[in-house]
């Protein structure tokens, strides 16, 4: 094994150890501890972590899938891969790790920095950690059952390196110690560096749970071919029974729109009406949620919160984890031509883009009436989450401003003042929020409805909850239209 003191020091570091092989990798496992008390699941404050992983360094300019051939080459289920670190840890089932487990000694090893090693009392035992340039050690993210097989270890890797830094049990008397640290202090609910599965068998968590879904999926597909087939062989058992013939709101065309006699041909209303246009519900959501695409970066030390469409921008905001404004720096570069970027005032980093033109895909306003309106909502939405409904009053109809008129605000100045210039907000409408947790991917065409124009589409990422705010205008009923003609 070829060594190098990179630091300095007349001893071999173990970040000097090149693990070039699978060979030497296995060497380095956790295997050498045989014949002591290890386990490689912690347990504190009610929660599992994992312990016990193979942790390599990644070059830089390795290929982007380097990662997943590694975790091939030795057979791993899961890896997990630090924050500001550019080393990945490797996982096991056999070992008891899961999908989701976060890894201690990565959160521990991004809070300490520098070169140290130390134990930790865990409520199921003693962690070792030691940590070389920020580094984690091979033999540095260990769990031990017993107090003494613990301080063992900690004693015989005393000996083999110089630390400048050591973190131990006040009782142990141990000289140089810098002090005892509790993971209470360092295992906060917004660092988990949680651990990702690289085949089915982590993702199901065995080859017994993969099985079980496989059965489980197959006989699902069974179930539904036969149901599918026999549904229409009996159908040619029995006689048809009489039908009772009953309104049917379909997608797209049964909803009513005001009968072409109420439109007056001198009337201003009805000739400003036909001029009238709003975006296409579908391509909204379609550029909002490709947009969404366009500011996902990746911000080491923040979390990226939610993110929303509002008034011809996108949105995305995230929230400081162990980060700051001289992290982000590197990674600005990173988001596409166009896009602005700010601090909130309560610390929050929010990036900001225009969307497209919502002319390019705007279509004439085709409107329905109330009920009809409130039944297609209350079929299409009341079953997938929170639905919320209000009318809203056009201001013509609060202020009675120049006979029940609103004038175009800076525009057609040079006509007269008492010429009468209609906007779509004359129309009565609704103003509805829809919660749920189904994505837009979920209601194609659910939002194709007459007059219907969103407000705001916000994704909540962390909660995994959406909330769609629109607003559909209405047709006037025959005494609407009497009063706005008269």
């Amino acid at each position: 094994m070829t060594e190098n003191h990179p630091d300095n020091d007349d001893r071999i570091d173990f970040i000097d150890e090149d693990l070039d092989t699978v060979e030497n990798l296995q060497a380095a496992d956790m295997s050498s501890f045989d014949g002591e008390d290890v386990n490689d699941v912690l347990v504190y404050g009610g929660k599992k972590y994992a312990v016990g992983l193979t942790w390599l360094t990644v070059d830089e300019l390795e290929q982007p899938g380097a990662i997943m051939d590694r975790a091939k080459m030795i057979s791993a289920d899961f890896l997990s891969s630090r924050l500001f670190i550019a080393q990945t840890g490797y996982g096991y089932l056999s070992k008891g790790h899961r999908m989701g487990m976060p890894s201690v000694a990565a959160i521990v090893a991004d809070a300490l920095v520098g070169e140290w090693h130390g134990v930790f009392v865990a409520d199921n035992g003693w962690l070792y950690v030691a940590v070389h340039a920020d580094t984690i050690a091979p033999e540095g993210d260990v769990l031990f059952e017993t107090e003494e097989s613990a301080y063992n270890h900690f004693m015989v890797q005393a000996e083999k390196f110089k630390w400048p830094k050591t973190y131990v049990p006040e009782s142990w008397k141990v000289d140089n110690n810098d002090g005892e640290i509790l993971l209470s202090q360092l295992l906060d609910e917004g660092s988990f560096i949680a651990l990702k599965p690289v085949n089915l068998d982590g993702l199901f968590s065995g080859s017994a749970n993969k099985n079980i879904a496989f059965i489980c999926l197959l006989g699902f597909i069974i179930v539904s071919f036969l149901t599918f087939f026999s549904e229409d062989f009996f159908k040619t058992l029995f006689p048809k029974r009489a039908e009772i013939n009953q309104p049917v709101l379909e997608m797209n065309s049964n909803l009513s729109i005001p009968p072409k006699t109420l439109k007056k041909e001198n009337d201003p209303f009805f000739q400003a009406l036909e001029n009238f246009k709003i975006p296409e519900p579908n391509k909204v959501l379609e550029v909002c949620v490709n947009s969404f695409g366009d500011l996902m970066v990746s911000l080491p030390g923040w979390s990226v919160a939610r993110m929303r469409c509002r008034n011809g921008f996108v949105e995305a905001v995230w929230g400081k984890g162990r980060g700051n404004i001289n992290t982000l720096k590197p990674y600005l570069d990173q988001f596409p031509f166009g896009v602005s970027t700010t601090i909130s005032s309560n610390g929050d980093f929010i990036a900001s883009l225009i969307m497209k033109n919502n002319s390019n895909y705007a279509q004439k306003i085709q409107l329905a009436n109330r009920e009809d309106i409130l039944i297609t909502l209350n079929d299409r939405f009341s079953k997938v989450g929170r639905l919320e409904v209000r009318d809203v009053v056009p201001e013509n109809k609060k202020e009675q401003l120049n006979g029940g008129a609103r004038r175009f605000k800076g525009r057609n100045s040079d006509k007269e003042k008492n010429e009468k210039q209609y906007t779509v907000e004359d129309l009565p409408s609704l103003d509805v929020m829809l919660t749920t947790k189904s994505p837009p991917q979920n209601f194609v065409n659910y939002f194709t409805i007459p007059g219907l124009k969103f407000k705001t589409i916000e994704w909540d990422v962390v909660g995994g909850t959406w909330v769609y705010n629109i607003q559909i205008y209405l047709a006037m009923r025959d005494g609407q239209v009497k009063e706005k003609i008269n």
